[in-house]
């Protein structure tokens, strides 16, 4: 254990990315969701969540969301979810009284649902950047010549922003 410990100090840390259930194991669709959140892709969000079917999820799931992707008809989409699919129908309801209103579809979900997309998409933005800090030979635990760096947050995280693509990654000394 000291010998570890000391290996860690000597190299500054390791590197501690965000894990698979940041993002969803079964449908990792997450942050693919909270990009288009972010980026105010409301009717891309609402598709991403519901009519995006993924490899190796429950058939029954595929087979639905497939369907929806492939013919938009919310109408049919509602009669063959599930009940258990909640949230989905929640979206779907909303799309079927109200058509074109991504935004409001959005808006029946719980806003800790739309927070955690928004969360996984910067659990993602953060596993990309010290994936390319790792990749360029960069320190983890230390401003870098032309990489901007802000004073450590009260927490002990700094920032850096690289000035060259704007890009910021965070991490703790």
């Amino acid at each position: 254990m000291a010998e570890t410990a000391r290996q860690l100090r000597v190299f500054g840390g390791f590197p501690n990315f965000f894990g698979v259930q940041r993002f969803g194991s079964v449908r990792p669709i997450t942050h693919v969701v909270g990009r288009h959140i972010v980026r105010g892709e409301f009717r891309e969000a609402v598709e991403a969540y519901a009519a995006n079917p993924i490899e190796g999820e429950d058939p029954e799931s595929y087979e639905v969301r497939a369907a929806l992707r492939d013919t938009g008809d919310v109408h049919a989409a509602l009669r063959t979810y599930p009940k258990s699919y909640g949230f989905e129908k929640a979206l779907l309801n909303h799309l079927a009284a109200h058509p074109g209103d991504s935004v409001g579809a959005l808006r029946q979900l719980p806003f800790n649902l739309l927070l955690m997309f928004v969360h996984g998409y910067q659990s993602y933005l953060y596993n990309r950047m010290l994936a390319e800090r790792l990749r360029r030979g960069l320190p983890i635990h230390e401003p870098v010549a032309g990489i901007s760096s802000c004073p450590p947050t009260a927490s002990g995280s700094r920032i850096a922003i690289d000035a060259s693509t704007s890009r910021a990654t965070t991490w703790t000394a």
